[in-house]
């Protein structure tokens, strides 16, 4: 069995009366930059999902793997107009399949490729999104509510918003197997109210709703061992139904069991909203998309988006 060492938010008396925050940006006086307290937790078991891998829901687990083939080179990434035309419509497909609806919006896709450097800061910034080794899930419920507003607009946001929906994620490796830096999650049952804080990331003009975790052991990290390029992760960002524990916590590890020739990491993730409901809806982005990803692809073409 794998063990992890993963960043959580501290369980501190400061949370008790202030919401976390962190600026993104250069903030003005004396204002600090952030009130997050981290805390890194060290030999944490992190089980393998292969063996789980035909029982995994998203309702129980929050996490299902399923097989993706796509007809695109490794060297095929590197272009948006092939991700967007090829990757994401393939992607698409496959969430209809796997969980059970036509009305699937794909949101935007981020290419991650570590750098050499990475854990360690090289003084610039990176060229790529770096992995992520802080335990969180990328939007509360309001986050998500936010993101449907401002895709479609308040009036047709809000029509949208009585159905049940989801956010979701398919993640995989551009190579395999992979062995630098996977990606670990917490699953669903295995999460309590208590382990979750909203936390807010100030932007220059907008407010995102994010969620840091805390660290308990009751928590179950799992990981899926030596991925390839043809499995993807689908794994639950959110889910209406669930209020604030409806996101899977997540992060990537380095499996020390790795010696330091291991091929850098290199991935691709997309995010898309779900919508549960007999009609056939109409998803056309609505407005220009002003999320704030690291480095992401917004999907401009309305014919998928």
């Amino acid at each position: 069995m794998a063990e992890a060492s993963i960043c959580f938010l501290a369980r501190d008396e400061l949370y008790k009366t202030a919401k976390p925050y962190a600026i993104q940006y250069e903030p003005h006086g004396d204002v600090p930059q952030t009130n997050v307290i981290q805390e890194m937790v060290n030999n944490i078991p992190v089980r393998d999902l292969r063996p789980l891998k035909e029982t995994l829901t998203l309702k129980n687990d929050g996490v299902i793997v399923r097989d993706l083939n796509v007809q695109m080179m490794y060297e095929d990434f590197a272009n948006p107009t092939t991700v967007q035309n090829v990757y994401l419509a393939k992607v698409q497909d496959l969430l209809r399949e796997a969980l059970g609806t036509p009305n699937v919006a794909i949101l935007e896709y981020l290419v991650r490729r570590r750098d050499t450097s990475f854990p360690l800061s090289p003084g610039t910034e990176y060229e790529f999104a770096q992995p992520v080794p802080n335990a969180h899930i990328d939007f509360s419920p309001k986050g998500i509510s936010d993101i449907v507003i401002d895709r479609y607009g308040k009036e047709r946001g809000q029509q949208l918003l009585k159905h049940h929906y989801k956010i979701v994620n398919v993640w995989k490796p551009l190579f395999g197997p992979l062995l630098d830096w996977p990606l670990v999650f917490c699953r669903l049952s295995s999460t309590e109210p208590d382990d979750i804080e909203v936390m807010d990331n100030v932007f220059p003009n907008v407010i995102e709703e994010s969620i840091n975790i805390h660290y308990s052991t009751q928590q179950d990290w799992c990981y899926l061992d030596r991925q390839m390029d043809t499995e993807a992760i689908i794994f639950q960002g959110g889910d209406s139904k669930l209020g604030v524990c409806g996101g899977v916590p997540h992060c990537s590890f380095q499996d020390k069991r790795q010696g330091p020739s291991v091929r850098p990491r290199e991935s691709v993730e997309v995010r898309a909203l779900v919508f549960y409901t007999d009609e056939l809806l109409d998803l056309h982005r609505v407005v220009p998309s002003r999320l704030h990803g690291p480095k992401s692809t917004y999907v401009q073409d309305s014919s998928r988006a």
